[in-house]
């Protein structure tokens, strides 16, 4: 809604949000703080317009230049607003010691969120925000994979990062100090993100599979033949070029306000296990697990531990 007067804010203070218009490419977001409880928080909103599903189709990865490669649609359209973000953040800290900053948003939102957590690790005009906060977290909920198979696995980071040395101690490698740095940027942005990001996903939610490594079948599926044998090969190789970073934790219901569990993937590959979309999919159902009524009460749960005081 624009009328953000009409949110149930629990507590949470509205310090700055989008413009009601906006340019037409930017994410609608407002920042919030929690005076009482210590936090900041940023949080965006889901697909609502047509440009937003525009950055969501756009799914062709990118290379930055540290490494990681990012959705590019998402990451065009964050990037469109990071800068006006990160300076109401300066703004809302000023008179906070040391909050915890929470990033957070369901579906295209919540792709945004981390891709934002991403260049809280690697961007440094985010320092005056990073030194004056206890921590940062991404939380969030049926988020799309945004970020690409390279940067998967932090051991294989680690494993190139440390081969040129190995080279070297041969005589045998010439690389210059900017390809060492660029690792091991990489390497910290990307444990940084394991550890910070807690993406819940609900059982059958069809948007954070359909960019996965088995995602190509999940497309054919839903497409069936309006899918030229072009545009299969193209789907192919780009939308099986993403894996699941973060902690990952799947919600399993019968109904909207019956949790039964909650099962958090031990690592990467059990979380892209659990990704791979079924092999008969029931498309109404799908979609209707990623509606945010299926997410409500992980989301109170969710806010009511952000509202624990820290020991």
């Amino acid at each position: 809604e624009d009328d953000h007067t009409r949110w149930p804010l629990g507590g949470f203070e509205i310090r700055a949000h989008s413009d009601k218009g906006g340019s037409g490419i930017t994410p609608k977001w407002v920042v919030l703080t929690h005076k009482a409880m210590n936090i900041v928080a940023v949080t965006f909103r889901g697909t609502f317009s047509v440009q937003d599903a525009f950055a969501d189709l756009v799914y062709i990865p990118r290379a930055l230049p540290c490494g990681i490669k990012v959705h590019t649609g998402m990451h065009t359209t964050m990037g469109a607003c990071q800068e006006k973000i990160r300076a109401e953040l300066c703004h809302a800290i000023a008179d906070m010691v040391k909050p915890r900053l929470i990033l957070t948003g369901h579906s295209y939102g919540g792709g945004c969120a981390k891709l934002l957590r991403l260049h809280a690790s690697i961007d440094p005009d985010w320092h005056a925000i990073t030194s004056r906060v206890s921590g940062i977290e991404a939380v969030t909920f049926g988020a799309p994979l945004v970020f690409g198979q390279g940067s998967s696995s932090p051991q294989q980071q680690q494993q190139q990062q440390q081969k040129p040395a190995s080279q070297a101690a041969g005589g045998g490698a010439k690389s210059g100090a900017g390809g060492a740095g660029a690792g091991g940027q990489s390497l910290s942005a990307l444990n940084e993100l394991h550890r910070s990001c807690r993406c819940y996903v609900h059982q059958g939610d069809v948007v954070p599979r359909l960019l996965g490594p088995q995602s190509a079948d999940l497309y054919e599926t839903l497409l069936g033949s309006r899918l030229q044998e072009a545009q299969r090969i193209k789907v192919r190789s780009h939308v099986s070029a993403y894996a699941p970073i973060g902690s990952y934790r799947f919600i399993y219901t019968s109904s909207p306000s019956n949790i039964h569990h909650i099962r958090v993937a031990a690592d990467a590959a059990e979380a892209q296990h659990l990704l791979e979309p079924l092999k008969t999919v029931f498309i109404p159902l799908a979609i209707q697990d990623h509606g945010t009524l299926l997410y409500s009460e992980k989301v109170d749960a969710v806010l009511a531990a952000l509202l624990t005081p820290q020991s």
